[in-house]
């Protein structure tokens, strides 16, 4: 009878304290502030869907918090992620990077962030890559590339950002003469760049076509024309015709190895915008973050702003982003040798 009632109170005890704990979760980020760091200059994309971000998950988040943004530059975004990944484990940091940055965790570059830790909360878009120069240069095609008596002068980030590792793409199989020049902080200052003349070309995702206003300016005014276009997640339907019609890098591509090296790499452009956070929070809160992050991606209001915007979203929840996570960290040894030979 005695461990009857033992039991039952324990039973009892490990309800209340249950519901306790679930109330301290809801209750948490009352009155608290998120801070989402994007590790790119303000006016590009990521800072763009970051703000876009920090304005409508708050209504889905319990207790609806203040969200700020915050661009921590520099490092080639090393540094706004090593700032999120050391932050203190509560739930109040998240993080705004391209996919790709799993590279550099993946083949060793970088070795104190593991990104299988990270709390993935998912992806709010893909992204299909195109790379375009100047319209005044005299190329208009691969072979006019090949032909060329100069360099052309790719505009680049740090290491692990898309645009620096697609551009690294295209010099290992373009097979044309090609000069990265690093430096920028963001995709916005590329663009100045290259309407500045410093830089003859960039690869970005198609989207920035319409979602950044300079490059909007470029093309409409002619000054740059279309070249390449690599794959990943459906184009903006306003240039899906256009980028239809050019050629894909892939097709220049004959070892067997070296395409399931690049298959690999564009089949991250499908998340290329996810959200995650520090890892080890307290998982009732990484369940709150994840659950209001994929309720944010199918608000109407925010679908329309998005779009707006010029971003072509593709919702991707946290099961199915870490599900690739794990997949790229178990590739086979000649797809990462060969990885690791494209990004040196």
């Amino acid at each position: 009878m005695r461990i009857k009632v033992a039991a039952l109170a324990m039973i009892g005890l490990s309800l209340i304290f249950g519901e306790t704990f679930n109330a301290t979760a809801q209750e948490f980020y009352k009155g608290k502030t998120v801070t989402i760091i994007t590790p790119f200059s303000p006016g590009g994309t990521y800072d763009s869907l970051s703000r876009l971000t920090a304005q409508f998950l708050p209504k889905y988040i319990p207790g609806e918090p203040t969200i700020i943004v915050q661009n921590r530059t520099g490092g080639g975004g090393l540094i706004g992620t090593r700032a999120a990944y050391k932050a203190s484990p509560d739930g109040l940091t998240l993080l705004h990077i391209p996919s790709t940055f799993l590279f550099q965790s993946l083949l060793g570059q970088v070795t104190d962030i593991d990104f299988t830790k990270w709390g993935w909360l998912g992806s709010v878009g893909g992204a299909h890559y195109v790379f375009f120069i100047r319209s005044a240069l005299p190329y208009r095609s691969i072979a006019d590339l090949r032909s060329a008596r100069q360099p052309l002068k790719i505009g680049v980030l740090g290491p692990g950002s898309s645009i620096t590792e697609t551009a690294k793409m295209i010099k290992q199989f373009g097979k044309f003469d090609v000069r990265l020049v690093p430096g920028y902080k963001g995709y916005a200052d590329i663009a100045l760049a290259m309407r500045q003349g410093e830089v003859d070309g960039v690869a970005t995702a198609a989207e920035t076509l319409q979602a950044n206003a300079l490059t909007k300016s470029m093309l409409e005014d002619n000054f740059i024309v279309l070249l390449l276009s690599f794959g990943g997640a459906k184009p903006p339907p306003k240039f899906a015709p256009a980028i239809a019609k050019l050629p894909n890098l892939r097709d220049y591509i004959s070892d067997e190895t070296e395409r399931r090296a690049f298959d690999v790499y564009i089949g991250t452009f499908n998340i290329t915008r996810p959200f995650l956070t520090t890892p080890g929070i307290p998982p009732d809160r990484l369940q709150i973050l994840r659950g209001a992050l994929w309720k944010m991606m199918h608000d109407a209001e925010f679908v329309a702003a998005a779009e707006k915007q010029g971003f072509v979203l593709h919702p991707v929840g946290h099961e199915e982003v870490g599900s690739l996570v794990q997949a790229m960290f178990n590739l086979p040894k000649p797809v990462k040798e060969k990885l690791e030979e494209i990004f040196k």
